[in-house]
């Protein structure tokens, strides 16, 4: 499955996105980028084309347009995702942004804490400074080698690395997951030849 990982922000959101396997194995990370989203670029085949030709979304200095041009710049991201994960904001943060996210991709979209992400990988007693250091290590376990080179361009590098933090977060939730429910297979019943456990055999004979 294709996963889409956002870190919320204004002029630094981070995002990732990667294949996934069903079991939340990751498979490879196959993007990365840091977005101002406060800026209309209205990028095409490379070029900025002319907002009044090409754009048929509202220009005014609102949330509300930066996150409609921020999908639509990454339309192919967001429409391949099996699941988008989204930063989710503290009552005090950007939680406008988050909330439209969520809301138009509200069938396949996961708000993630990053206080259970900060626990996760052991973050929680750093100070903002240190934890932005040991999220862009963690990530760099993950990102092939053509993308570490692209994001030496980026001039701030921890808005990546936590939208990938937030993805290796949920895949080990997904495995954990998956491996409880592998075991409750193996306890409760034996697979026969037709691949039905004893359970779905006798539960055919149910009236």
């Amino acid at each position: 499955m294709f996963v889409l990982s956002i870190d919320v922000g204004l002029i630094h959101l981070g995002l990732s996105f990667a294949d996934v396997n069903d079991d939340g194995t990751l498979l490879e990370i196959f993007w990365v980028d840091l977005i101002d989203i406060t800026t209309y670029t209205h990028r095409k085949s490379g070029k900025i084309v002319s907002e009044s030709q090409e754009c048929p979304l509202y220009h005014t200095r609102t949330i509300s347009d930066w996150v409609d041009h921020f999908i639509h710049e990454n339309k192919p991201f967001f429409e391949e995702a099996d699941v988008i994960l989204v930063e989710r904001q503290p009552p005090n943060g950007l939680t406008a942004v988050e909330q439209l996210i969520f809301s138009k991709f509200r069938a396949k979209t996961y708000l993630i804490s990053p206080r259970n992400v900060h626990s996760y990988f052991n973050l929680t007693s750093l100070d903002y400074d240190q934890r932005k250091v040991y999220s862009e290590k963690i990530a760099s376990r993950h990102i092939p080698d053509y993308l570490a080179e692209q994001m030496t361009m980026y001039d701030r590098v921890h808005d990546i690395a936590d939208s990938v933090c937030i993805l290796l977060y949920w895949c080990n939730k997904r495995k954990k997951a998956h491996d409880i429910d592998e075991r409750r297979r193996r306890h409760f019943g034996i697979f026969h030849e037709d691949g039905l456990t004893t359970f779905e055999k006798l539960e055919r004979f149910r009236y």
